[in-house]
């Protein structure tokens, strides 16, 4: 009896013992849980996060199954997993290493070799150049949102999420609205966000845009407002990457949140699709990477393009190639910038060899949506000369250059960035030729810039009439009535007062026309220039004549300059006064 009764109390013991562990299971499983919510880890065994905290579960559970049940077997069962899960957890990291994954890593994207003239369209809308960083944009955006006292005591912008995408045929940057920490959330979040912040390049103006239906979904949103945990809680395997704001096409402000899988173990990440999330309903849908709708205009950002190109530069030859000899090893330069090609925004960036200088072998220009990569092989001056040499055509000002954008003028690739004030502000823009960076043309608007580069160009030998397309020019007959040459720097500009009343001046490569009073000609400017007090000349010629050849004489004949008499003549600009 005695006996029994001492068994049957040890089993009470022993159920007592595994209460108490099933319980302070639970309550660990719903913290780990908790903790899974909060940091939005996908319930997916390549996610390395969720392995680490099965791994710290499984230990604090042995460490009180030890104190609180002795059971031998038990002990060794816990024992048996817990090396399975170390071992296998450990293992997946090793093969994850770049000694391992290298070459897959390499062949996750293919790059084609493309011809710069033939596949970007020459600029002949300076609008679609992508010309502003997010430190000059959130200027702009915090200026826009300034004077709305019952916007920014609540709300602010972040510098870091400005996206670059098309709207409305234009480049623009874009970004929301962010709850200023969590208790402006709870003061605000029954009303949302009320609007997102426009940011125009060309214009260097932003504009706040107020929504009839607040924004319910942000990063800055606590609880199921945070756009990761609404998305997690719709896709709970889904692996995240990047998030971005975007536009539709109808300016409804939605997310876009790439997803990806492991190629090898926890590493060598590649996209599979996009969940785009609404982010005032939260209507979420998940796309096919191969099926994401054209209006998306980023799926991958600057960071991804450039990871993505190492590993396939360094690597495609393998990993200890990398290392010793690196022969045909390549890499990005340490920076990015973006250009509209059709209605796609695209992303690049200069390729330079493993021993990095100066100068660049070529770039890579790559669909932000589809993430097609283009190597385009030209011989020149890295971005950061580029930057260089702009800021030394403004020394006596001070400005500091932006990391350019790269566009196409008259087939060479050409740097374009603005120049910024000790303060961040734009204050002008500078065109530098790539692989002659030498010749850099400035100025206050993006047309003074892009003329005072073409004027440059000339100068070095290229025809300014073939720079220009020709769908954007317009021709004028008119008769001389007066004429002036102005020396300008050693050059001779010319000026002519026309019958009609109109003020011509141009500057021709290194030849000038010899006209006279009275003589019919025929004028070629840009359309924009039609309405100017002072049209800037593309071409000029006698009218009716096909080849000017034999009436042209140099502009830096000093026979051509010395005896002219410009004493009384001030501001050139004038005459149309």
């Amino acid at each position: 009896m005695y006996a029994e009764k001492e068994k049957l109390k040890e089993q009470r013991k022993m159920y007592g013992h595994a209460a108490q562990v099933a319980a302070i299971a639970a309550f660990l499983a719903l913290l780990c849980y908790g903790f899974c919510y909060v940091a939005s880890i996908p319930w997916n065994l390549q996610s390395s996060s969720l392995w680490l905290i099965f791994i710290i579960y499984y230990l604090i559970m042995a460490a009180i199954d030890h104190v609180m049940y002795r059971s031998s077997a038990v002990k060794k069962g816990m024992v048996v997993v817990g090396i399975l899960i170390i071992t296998v957890f450990a293992a997946r990291h090793v093969l994850s290493s770049v000694l391992f994954v290298s070459q897959t890593a390499a062949n996750r994207i293919t790059v084609q070799e493309g011809d710069f003239d033939a596949d970007i369209p020459k600029t002949a809308d300076l609008k679609k150049i992508p010309l502003m960083d997010s430190d000059a944009a959130a200027i702009l955006g915090n200026r826009a949102i300034g004077d709305l006292s019952d916007v920014v005591s609540q709300y602010v912008l972040n510098q870091n999420e400005y996206s670059t995408i098309l709207y409305n045929g234009k480049v623009v940057k874009v970004t929301p609205l962010e709850y200023d920490g969590i208790f402006k959330w709870f003061s605000n979040h029954k009303n949302g966000i009320p609007g997102y912040v426009i940011v125009d390049p060309e214009t260097n103006s932003a504009k706040y845009v107020k929504l009839p239906n607040p924004i319910r979904y942000s990063m800055s949103g606590a609880f199921g407002e945070n756009i990761y945990r609404h998305a997690r809680a719709k896709y709970p395997t889904k692996m995240f990457g990047n998030c971005m704001f975007q536009l539709d096409d109808d300016g409804n402000p939605v997310w876009s949140l790439m997803t990806y899988h492991n190629e090898r173990g926890f590493s060598v990440w590649k996209t599979d699709g996009v969940i785009v999330v609404n982010a005032v309903t939260g209507e979420t849908q998940w796309y096919d990477f191969d099926s994401v709708p054209e209006w998306i205009d980023s799926v991958y950002t600057g960071d991804n393009i450039a990871q993505l190109y190492d590993s396939y530069g360094m690597w495609q030859n393998g990993y200890w190639n990398s290392v010793f000899s690196q022969v045909g090893c390549t890499r990005t330069t340490d920076d990015y910038g973006y250009l509209a090609v059709d209605n796609d925004i695209c992303i690049y960036t200069g390729v330079t060899s493993a021993a990095s200088d100066n100068s660049n072998i070529g770039f890579i220009i790559v669909n932000s949506r589809t993430g097609e990569f283009t190597f385009y092989s030209s011989a020149g001056a890295d971005e950061h000369s580029a930057m260089a040499a702009a800021e030394g055509a403004v020394q006596n000002y001070g400005y500091q250059a932006s990391f350019p954008s790269l566009i196409n003028v008259s087939g060479d690739p050409v740097y374009a960035m603005i120049l910024k004030d000790v303060s961040g502000l734009t204050k002008g823009y500078a065109f530098v030729n790539e692989k002659h960076y030498t010749v850099i043309g400035t100025g206050d608007t993006l047309n003074e810039a892009m003329r005072s580069y073409q004027n440059n160009m000339s100068k070095n030998g290229y025809n300014l009439k073939e720079m220009i397309d020709t769908e954007s020019t317009s021709s004028f007959d008119d008769v001389i009535r007066e004429m002036y040459y102005l020396p300008v720097d050693g050059e001779l500009w010319t000026y002519i007062k026309a019958e009609s009343g109109r003020v011509y001046k141009g500057y021709f490569n290194d030849t000038d026309m010899l006209f006279s009073t009275g003589d019919e000609i025929t004028v070629t400017c840009e359309k924009k220039e039609e309405e100017k007090d002072v049209i800037e000349m593309i071409d000029l010629k006698k009218k009716g004549v096909e080849s000017t050849a034999d009436t042209r004489r140099s502009s830096r004949d000093p026979d051509a300059i010395k005896d002219l008499d410009v004493s009384n003549v001030t501001n050139f600009d004038q005459l149309a006064q």
